[in-house]
């Protein structure tokens, strides 16, 4: 059986059982055979691919992207494809794709797969939906930007998910500077050590459940400050 190169062990199951993970999964799973002159050719697909793409498998199986999608569409299909077989590794990425089910945001990623003679003989695609999360996040922002105030969004850890534009500006700096780091560590306390103190104690407080509320002095870019 045809396996994606991995650095662990394929586990011994039986096909059957595979084949209800695969048709059971939450994820869009799509099996494609590379054909002699590189081209893309759908074998197989599960029940979720199928509804993500709003096309029954009669429409799909033993076609390639150019005969199931409209041209945008299936050059997308192609390029990603493509890119996985000549570099001949993992290709994982997010992407939006208007399928007759709608516009749907999925994150993908595609897997060679070699026959025993070496060559890539097949393509495993696994899209999941994650429509729903860009759109959550997309309300979140516009919350934030209708508040005047300086506010944050955070992992438990303490590290920043998001910061509104009022915040941002006041500490001078992009949400690119600051994102995936921890919050204490940000603009608007680096000259105060105990502020940064303070700050990491109360994200602890609040991952715990409790609500801590205190007032400091801040820094206002270009090194002002504000309380």
């Amino acid at each position: 059986m045809n396996t994606p190169e991995s650095d662990f062990p394929a586990p011994e199951l039986p096909v059957e059982q595979y084949r209800l993970i695969v048709e059971n999964s939450p994820d869009g799973i799509i099996l494609a055979d590379v054909m002699e002159d590189g081209s893309i050719q759908f074998r197989s697909r599960n029940r979720q691919a199928e509804s993500m793409s709003g096309r029954p498998s009669s429409q799909v199986i033993g076609k390639t992207p150019e005969e199931v999608y409209p041209p945008e569409t299936a050059s997308r299909f192609t390029v990603r494809y493509r890119k996985c077989l000549e570099s001949g590794t993992i290709q994982n990425y997010e992407e939006q794709a208007i399928l007759p089910g709608g516009l749907l945001v999925l994150q993908t990623i595609l897997i060679p797969v070699k026959n025993p003679s070496g060559r890539i003989s097949q393509i495993i695609g696994i899209a999941r939906d994650i429509t729903g999360l860009r759109q959550a996040e997309l309300q979140t922002r516009s919350i934030l930007e209708a508040v005047s105030a300086m506010v944050g969004l955070l992992n438990p850890d303490g590290t920043v998910i998001d910061i509104n534009r009022s915040a941002l500006d006041f500490g001078g700096i992009t949400l690119e500077q600051v994102k995936g780091q921890p919050f204490w560590e940000g603009p608007w306390w680096e000259n105060s050590p105990e502020a940064q103190s303070w700050v990491r104690d109360a994200i602890l407080s609040a991952a715990a459940g409790e609500t801590p509320r205190f007032d400091y002095q801040v820094m206002r870019a270009p090194g002002q400050s504000e309380i």
